[in-house]
């Protein structure tokens, strides 16, 4: 592979810290799937948190692959791709590359409702989104895309080599087909960034003072960590926005040089849309920081360094996150 030029080393870097992050996804997500209904712990999470979470890592994690896969092993390859003549590869790649991306979208804004829902509306949200209504959800998560991208079946792919900087490209062939696919992920994207802004802004104006609240050993990240969760996930939103628009400009135009450099994009905007949750959980805190210390049993950082959980008062259930109970924590 052609990992001589300083991009590629530094896109490495970036593929290791989205590995990394994606190991204390998990992490995270087995805390939560712990933290079961019970009024015996301090920290619970209820079954439609847990559950859309854990789809959602699933999803991410799959496009985090296929982006690995579609995008930048070509890229990295250069004229010396090993699969070049694999033809079965080509024919996957719409559905491959773009309908994994669309599902984290709509994962994003899936979770952006849950935990609309679970603060401003909590009966409502108690009582009417249960696992029922979360395996609806995640149907039309993981099947949307591929209706969505169902024109792309037949399209042909081909594989563009750059020979001057010896990198490779899968772009395809129909110039409809571009199109459509720039807009379809366009609209997904704009509706997510829309939705994501205006619900954060309720939640953060209703609840403004449980955000702010004074307490002597409270972090201006720890008081804060809504607002900065919101900033940038709406920042990344916006910015990928702004990408899919100026990608449609260089289709429309036939720029091949600028439409492959905007797909580049999507590897460094797309992991603060799909991977930021778990930072979130943490940073928003610091008894849940303990909580999940003690529940991944790492006894020496558990001792010195933080407090303990107090596993026998009567708590309540995470219904989303943030949950004003434990806000001001």
């Amino acid at each position: 592979m052609a990992f001589s030029n300083t991009t590629s080393i530094i896109e490495i870097i970036w593929m290791v810290i989205q590995i990394l992050t994606y190991i204390f996804y998990l992490l995270i997500i087995i805390y939560i799937c712990k933290k079961k209904d019970s009024r015996n712990l301090t920290h619970t999470f209820d079954v439609s948190l847990r559950t859309h979470w854990t789809a959602n890592f699933l999803v991410n994690f799959f496009q985090f692959v296929t982006i690995i896969f579609y995008q930048k092993i070509p890229y990295w390859s250069g004229r010396n791709y090993y699969f070049v003549d694999n033809r079965i590869i080509y024919k996957l790649y719409p559905i491959m590359f773009y309908g994994p991306i669309t599902s984290c979208v709509i994962g994003n804004i899936i979770i952006i409702f849950n935990r609309f829902f679970g603060i401003m509306y909590p009966l409502i949200y108690k009582n009417k989104w249960n696992l029922k209504v979360c395996y609806i959800f995640i149907i039309i998560q993981i099947f949307l895309p591929l209706i969505l991208y169902s024109y792309t079946f037949n399209s042909v792919v081909e594989l563009i080599i750059d020979y001057e900087f010896d990198r490779s490209y899968f772009d395809i062939e129909s110039p409809f087909s571009r199109i459509a696919t720039n807009i379809t992920l366009g609209i997904i994207v704009i509706l997510s960034a829309i939705i994501s802004l205006v619900l954060n802004l309720i939640i953060w104006i209703k609840y403004k003072k449980f955000f702010e609240v004074k307490v002597k050993d409270q972090d201006v990240v720890q008081k804060f960590s809504y607002f900065i969760y919101t900033l940038i996930l709406s920042i990344s939103l916006f910015i990928f926005t702004i990408q899919q628009c100026i990608r449609f400009e260089s289709i429309f135009y036939n720029d091949q040089e600028q439409r492959n450099s905007l797909s580049l994009w999507i590897y460094w905007v797309l992991p603060f849309i799909t991977t930021f949750q778990p930072y979130y959980l943490v940073l928003c805190s610091k008894s849940i920081r303990s909580d999940i210390l003690h529940t991944h049993g790492i006894s020496y950082v558990k001792e010195n360094y933080c407090q303990r959980s107090i596993f026998t008062r009567n708590g309540t259930t995470n219904r989303t996150i943030p949950n004003k109970t434990w806000i001001s924590k």
